[in-house]
């Protein structure tokens, strides 16, 4: 199977984790990995955590950003924003948090696990591996998450055809 996606400017595919340039940036050109988005879909109907892991490359932001459209929403980069942003949230209703696996911040995760709670806010999480230990005691107790692996990001055979012929 292969996932192609966007990393860095630019297009690769996946195969079974290596990662190949394929092409540069395609303008405004994506195609969703059919189980991802109709995950996605239906988490977000219903306002459940969305937790996305994979290795580098498997288009996880990609396919949160091109979710998301123009929907407003707070991004927190784990890795480099600061806290001041999860303090604006009263203004959205949707939350993503990228590199999780970077987060090192014991502030932080306790202000992540009390946003959890929050049942109008629809929280993203995405990381390049699985749930952290931290995040699990909340993963069960409040509201189990829809989890979204590298073989929901993997392009079908379709899926492929499709971006190929764009």
């Amino acid at each position: 199977k292969l996932c192609i996606c966007e990393n860095s400017r630019a297009w690769f595919y996946c195969v079974k984790g290596l990662r190949l340039r394929m092409s540069e940036e395609r303008d405004g050109f994506y195609v969703f990995p059919e189980r991802a988005k109709t995950k996605l879909r239906k988490a977000y109907m219903e306002k459940q955590p969305v937790y996305i892991y994979g290795m580098v490359g498997y288009g996880k932001t990609a396919l949160v950003e091109q979710f998301l459209g123009k929907k407003k929403y707070l991004y927190f980069d784990a890795a480099s924003s600061p806290l001041a942003c999860l303090e604006t949230l009263h203004t959205q209703s949707i939350l993503v948090v990228d590199n999780l696996q970077f987060l090192e911040d014991e502030f932080v995760k306790d202000r992540l696990l009390e946003l959890i709670r929050q049942p109008d806010l629809w929280l993203i999480f995405i990381s390049r591996s699985k749930c952290p230990g931290w995040l699990i005691g909340a993963y069960l107790k409040y509201r189990n998450f829809c989890t979204i692996t590298e073989t929901d990001l993997e392009l079908s055979e379709d899926e492929i055809r499709k971006y190929l012929k764009e």
